[in-house]
């Protein structure tokens, strides 16, 4: 399929997106496959529609964000550095991590990436904890596999996670910007 129809077609996706179409629903409308359907989705959401359309994939928030907000979502280093900076303060994002930042967006999100800095440099927090909540922030339905040496620490990890998104500062922060990220009440 040529480029310009595909673009056509991630547009078209999109908007039925909005409107508040499920995949199967846009899949069966447009004669596609749901799988076909959900990568279209995914190269929106990553900005492969030369700055036609923005996609962030949960219809009833985009309407909510405010243009500043929708920035920080845009699939870009400098996107997720402006994140980083306004809300994990008093964290920041110094220049050996902002080599980081460019090659994790240079390289597509399967492939692997292997930081090697010593102890106390910002690792876990710049990519373990504020990436996924970025990726969070982007896509409500992102599923993210934590990995570490032991359940211990990956249970840390998930821990200061879960924070940042609930309890915190920041969280806070993030709250009034994107809206809850958990329900008010737990049954």
């Amino acid at each position: 399929m040529p480029r310009q129809n595909t673009i056509r077609l991630i547009n078209k996706v999109a908007s039925l997106t909005e409107e508040g179409l499920s995949a199967g629903d846009i899949a069966q409308r447009l004669d596609l496959t749901i799988r076909y359907i959900e990568k279209l989705r995914a190269r929106a959401r990553d900005g492969d529609t030369k700055g036609k359309w923005r996609f962030v994939p949960d219809p009833g928030q985009t309407t909510q964000l405010s243009d500043e907000a929708l920035e920080l979502l845009t699939w870009s280093p400098d996107a997720y550095e402006a994140f980083f900076n306004r809300f994990a303060a008093p964290m920041k994002v110094y220049p050996h991590h902002r080599s980081v930042i460019e090659e994790l967006f240079r390289k597509p999100v399967s492939r692997r990436l292997l930081v090697n800095f010593p102890p106390r440099h910002g690792k876990t927090r710049l990519l373990t904890i504020w990436f996924a909540i970025w990726l969070l922030c982007r896509n409500r339905n992102t599923t993210i596999l934590q990995i570490s040496k032991t359940e211990r620490v990956a249970k840390m990890f998930l821990r200061e996670l879960a924070a940042n998104l609930t309890t915190t500062k920041a969280a806070k922060d993030l709250i009034e910007v994107f809206g809850a990220f958990a329900p008010e009440k737990w049954w």
